[in-house]
């Protein structure tokens, strides 16, 4: 009696591990939904993983993950299988951050916070460093300056509400809402230069009254001691 027990527990664990084994192989999936951090996803991502249904478990996972990996504004993602035949996918979408517009043709190419370019737009309300050379293709990266440039704009926007900065050689060129034009190098600390913008303009401000100071249409900030000029 004992032997029939343990037969028939080594047979129903047998089966347990087939199932598991053969199910992604044998499951079709009939229904796939998919949303992101602010609602359902793009109508394009849609519509691809609509066009994979009808396939098993198996195959359909690994479309989908291949589908994820080439897909440029899927930043993270997770699959969850429903009985009887459903796959739910979660995505966390890359957002663009800057832009950067090429003087050569005026097209804006929207850059996320690593420097890749996600696509390219008509307007935007992000802010924007304008330079002389042509935009590279979606998913090519920016340069290290370009990428420094994009940040320090970004930074400007936030705490002067300064939407726009040229890139120029060694250099970027914003201008303050008083027309104080700031040069900034493409390299170093950004909180450093942001601290010394902001110690500047304080001074400023303090002796606002002092004809010298009036006069200072220009910062500065690619020496190690800021130049007004």
């Amino acid at each position: 009696m004992n032997y029939l027990k343990i037969g028939i527990s080594i047979l129903f664990f047998a089966v347990i591990v087939l199932f598991f084994l053969l199910a992604p192989r044998l499951l079709i999936i009939n229904n796939i939904s998919c949303s992101n951090q602010y609602g359902s996803c793009s109508e394009i991502l849609q519509q691809d993983l609509g066009a994979i249904k009808g396939k098993s478990l198996r195959k359909i996972k690994g479309l989908v993950v291949e589908m994820m990996k080439q897909n440029l504004f899927v930043k993270e993602y997770t699959l969850r299988y429903i009985i009887p035949d459903k796959i739910v996918v979660y995505v966390i979408v890359k957002k663009p951050k800057f832009t950067l517009k090429s003087n050569k043709n005026n097209a804006l190419a929207l850059i996320d916070q690593d420097g890749v370019v996600l696509g390219y737009s008509e307007n935007t309300t992000l802010p924007v460093v304008v330079f002389s050379q042509g935009l590279i293709a979606v998913g090519e990266s920016v340069s290290t300056k370009e990428l420094f440039a994009l940040k320090l704009v970004s930074s400007m926007d936030y705490y002067y509400q300064v939407k726009e900065g040229t890139l120029i050689e060694d250099r970027l060129e914003v201008f303050l809402g008083d027309g104080v034009k700031v040069i900034l190098p493409l390299e170093g600390d950004r909180e450093v230069l942001l601290g010394s913008l902001k110690v500047v303009l304080s001074r400023l401000n303090e002796n606002a009254k002092d004809a010298k100071i009036e006069r200072v249409s220009e910062i500065d900030l690619r020496f190690k001691n800021p130049v007004l000029r």
